[in-house]
């Protein structure tokens, strides 16, 4: 065989001339047709080439005469994934791992196909070992961050991007997806001028423009995001599923935000019906299911909502016990007298250790409306949600002690160490001038108010409420990406055992510490503005409190807001979500005699 030949079939694909390459290579096939190499260089050509069913019968014959060589299963697994074969090309990666278990670039390509096929955990397992190996390529560590963004563990999105400035430009897909990781780490400008200088293939650059509308609607920048979606080409343009299915979820997502439901709704069922693009299924259907709340569908909405929980990888099934990190907290010991040890010191005077505010409450009551308002004023700001305070419990259980039993006990040096480590944290999120005031917003620090009241005994701590019917009806319509949140929001069953057991939870630890707390009702700060914010102003002691009117330029102003909430808070107040769930109260008659005592508590009639 010539060296020669070789040399110039290769040298034409590395030109990009892969037909010229699958020419040549179709010659001298001929003139060795049983030759290993020459087969397997001929698939190559046509599977640059475009000539998918040629590669696939090469590489199906190689497979057949040569079954030991796994470089030919791993081509084969891809031939197949393009095909959208995605059985057929799971199997040959899984035979290509088999006989070389350290092909890093086999799991990654498995893991990328399990992550298309909506597979997140087996997909996040075989990308993360990947991207550990040590010849581990950027995309590698890329397509890992997004399986475990996809799975809410942004700890190991953090580990896998750190240091993402120093990587060399990679291709334009993985370009697209590190731009998208970055938005959704409140990375914006970075995001979005990833996403805009991704111009060469257009298969690409229709989806990284649609992806800079959905970014653009999401930091609440909608003459931007209308701009980006004019930029957007005729449908028939996009040839892809994916760029099909995200050109339609940008054109609905801002129909939603124009109040365009029905065009809204047409758009999400279209791309929805593009059934070889599974990835975004599950933020497509819930989405939907918003969109046909709003159309006063319920019916329709809840059959959608269903399919969109059963589709999250980390859902528990319902008849599963909760278990986890939540259901820890639920049930933990109450809390003794948080008086502080014997000489222990109280946090210092100085402003800048001033305690923080601390909002809490259950899921979609009204925290972040809250948190919004507050943020206005100029003496406060705000963070964006962040568990510093479930940070320091967890700590302290690494080290051995007790939770919340260990609290009263621990020596003086040990809090001043946890409250400094919690301030060094809230300084990487906060921009707090010396005058200022933090707000720590975190809904699910109602279970953990021991520990807040241990770090800062003078906290003010304002527990927002608000109907449990509405609150739990508007967890079941979100995608949460905390996994026990998500799991514990995919049946209204569940959320409703949850609510009461946070809710005793909360009352039961306010009680044994005599917390003073004030309790915000959500229909009282939209309904009954003005008194809402004179009662937190008393609370605070804030001489002014007119600036917390502005909230909604402010949060518009503030751009990215990581919970659900970012759109209406950017908004003027609407009452039209109270009482939402009259629409559904053939779905909470079972489930009222489980929040008889917090309705009761909270003067809310059945």
């Amino acid at each position: 065989m010539s060296q020669e030949r070789v040399d110039r079939i290769l040298g034409a694909l590395q030109r990009g001339q892969a037909a010229q390459a699958l020419a040549e290579a179709r010659v001298l096939a001929r003139d060795y047709p049983q030759h290993e190499a020459v087969l397997s260089l001929q698939a190559t050509c046509a599977q640059q080439a475009g000539e998918m069913a040629q590669a696939d019968t090469l590489l199906t014959t190689l497979v057949e005469r040569f079954p030991n060589t796994w470089q030919h299963w791993n081509n084969l697994g891809n031939v197949a994934r393009a095909r959208g074969e995605a059985v057929r090309a799971r199997e040959a990666y899984k035979h290509a791992l088999v006989l070389h278990p350290g092909a890093t670039r086999t799991r990654a390509n498995l893991g990328v196909l399990l992550l298309s096929g909506g597979d997140l955990i087996a997909a996040a397992d075989a990308l993360k070992i990947a991207a550990q190996s040590p010849d581990a390529e950027p995309s590698m560590r890329i397509w890992a961050a997004v399986a475990h963004q996809a799975l809410g563990d942004g700890a190991a999105v953090d580990v896998l991007l750190s240091g993402w400035h120093q990587w060399p430009r990679g291709s334009e897909e993985s370009l697209l997806e590190l731009g998208w990781l970055l938005g959704e780490r409140g990375e914006i400008e970075a995001a979005l001028s990833m996403l805009a200088s991704i111009s060469g293939d257009p298969e690409m650059a229709v989806r990284a423009t649609a992806r800079r509308v959905l970014l653009l609607e999401r930091v609440n920048r909608l003459d931007a995001a209308r701009q980006a979606l004019a930029e957007l080409p005729a449908e028939s343009i996009a040839r892809s599923a994916e760029a099909r299915q995200e050109r339609l979820h940008a054109h609905a997502s801002m129909a939603v935000r124009e109040r365009r439901l029905s065009d809204a709704r047409c758009d999400f069922e279209r791309a929805l019906a593009i059934g070889e693009a599974r990835r975004g299924r599950p933020g497509l259907l819930f989405a939907l299911a918003r969109v046909l709340d709003q159309l006063e569908d319920p019916d329709a909405a809840l059959r959608i909502l269903a399919e969109a929980h059963a589709l999250c990888p980390h859902i528990v099934p319902p008849d599963t016990p909760p278990r986890g990190w939540l259901a820890w907290l639920v049930e933990r010991n109450a809390p003794a007298s948080m008086a502080p040890a014997s000489g222990s010191a109280a946090p210092p005077e100085t402003p800048v250790f001033e305690a923080p505010v601390f909002v809490l409450g259950f899921p979609r009551s009204g925290t972040t409306l809250l948190e919004q308002m507050l943020s206005a004023h100029p003496t406060l700001v705000s963070m964006d949600e962040r568990p510093l305070i479930l940070d320091a419990v967890r700590d302290m259980r690494a080290h051995g002690l007790a939770y919340p039993d260990a609290l009263p006990a621990l020596a003086p040096e040990v809090v001043d160490n946890m409250r400094a480590a919690y301030w060094q944290s809230a300084a990487q999120h906060a921009c707090q001038e010396q005058s200022q005031r933090l707000v720590d917003k975190n809904p699910l620090n109602m279970l953990l108010l021991p520990m807040i009241l241990r770090l800062f005994p003078r906290a003010c701590v304002i527990r927002c409420v608000r109907h449990p019917c509405d609150a739990i009806l508007s967890c079941h319509f979100q995608s949460f990406s905390d996994p026990e949140v998500a799991s514990m929001s995919a049946s209204l069953p569940r959320l409703a055992e949850s609510y009461a057991a946070f809710d005793r939870r909360f009352h039961t630890d306010a009680d044994a510490l005599d917390a003073d707390v004030l309790v915000l009702r959500y229909e009282d700060l939209v309904q009954e503005t003005d008194t809402a914010l004179a009662r937190i102003g008393t609370y605070l002691g804030l001489a002014q409190v007119e600036a917390m009117k502005n909230f909604a330029a402010h949060a518009a102003q503030r751009g990215f807001i990581s919970t659900p909430s970012y759109a209406q808070v950017a908004e003027p107040l609407r009452p039209d979500s109270i009482g939402r769930w009259r629409r559904y109260e053939s779905s909470f008659q079972p489930l009222l005699p489980l929040l008889r005592e917090a309705l009761n508590e909270g003067g809310y009639a059945c």
